[in-house]
């Protein structure tokens, strides 16, 4: 049976404080995201707004759900997806280092952060750590990428589309690394966005640590487009046809009120007059007359 493309939005996690504080990645441990991220994860969601996502995922750690969380409450289409733990997902098991800054490691430990591949980085933890609890690199891709595959084989079965997949540094690097047979990858930046296609059982990567959804949600918050209000007035009541003062009475539209109200929406053609009046206020919010270009 022919299967149909998948698109995986595989995105990193947002700032925390551990990234903030330049603590460890910090693997297992359940940090919080910063405000900043979830600035950027906010963001995101809004360059992704338009995106329809067929599933969504995440490990099981805080940091990937919340960040799955902010990245939905801002689309068109998905905002309603049920977010699917993984626990394969999560990142790479530090062990002992983990509550280590990357400044008492290479102090104490001799580890080596740049120069270095994804396989390199990860495996000095396991083999240096004391008591042999840091995974290893084949360790860590045994499990993600497994699951990383099933996940696509099964949205291809069922009919393909766009999936939304928040993991980590270390998880991301290494299923774009496994894809691209390229190990001398640039670091992932939080909230990058590594975009995979997986057609006709091949994998391909398409975007390797794109920020440009979160960039232009940045621009457009920053400038965003002008927004014109027209100020109007109820149509016709009957204190003004008696010549009365209405102030803070709620006194109904006349018959020649209801009227002013229907021609002019029927004039700017984007509302008509219902026969129910808003709960709060019985006066309906348009001018004297049909000669205002207003909207509601």
């Amino acid at each position: 049976m022919e299967e149909a493309p998948v698109y995986v939005y595989l995105t990193r996690h947002g700032q925390t404080l551990t990234n903030q504080t330049g603590r460890f990645v910090s693997g297992r441990g359940n940090t919080p995201l910063t405000e900043e991220g979830r600035k950027v994860a906010y963001a995101v969601g809004l360059g992704l707004s338009g995106v329809k996502f067929e599933a969504a995922y995440a490990s099981t750690l805080g940091r990937t759900q919340e960040t799955a969380r902010i990245i939905l409450s801002q689309s068109q289409t998905s905002r309603d997806l049920e977010i699917i733990p993984v626990e394969d997902l999560k990142e790479v098991d530090g062990g002992s280092y983990e509550p280590m800054s990357y400044a008492e490691l290479m102090t104490d430990e001799g580890m080596q952060f740049s120069g270095v591949t994804t396989e390199e980085f990860t495996n000095q933890f396991h083999e240096k750590d004391p008591e042999g609890l840091a995974e290893s690199y084949e360790q860590m891709k045994d499990r993600a990428f497994e699951s990383f595959q099933r996940i696509c084989e099964e949205t291809a079965q069922n009919g393909g589309g766009n999936i939304l997949m928040v993991a980590h540094g270390g998880i991301n690097s290494m299923i774009a690394a496994e894809i691209m047979q390229e190990q001398e990858l640039e670091p992932l930046d939080n909230s990058s966005i590594v975009l995979i296609e997986y057609k006709d059982h091949t994998y391909t990567v398409l975007d390797f640590n794109d920020l440009s959804y979160a960039q232009k949600a940045q621009e457009k918050m920053e400038s965003p487009d002008p927004v014109e209000i027209y100020l109007t007035v109820h149509a016709e009541t009957a204190a003004d046809a008696a010549m009365r003062l209405n102030g803070q009475l709620d006194t109904a539209l006349t018959e020649n009120g209801q009227a002013q109200a229907a021609e002019l929406g029927k004039a700017l053609g984007i509302w008509s007059l219902r026969p129910c009046m808003p709960a709060i206020n019985s006066r309906i919010s348009i001018p004297h007359g049909s000669s205002w270009k207003t909207a509601r």
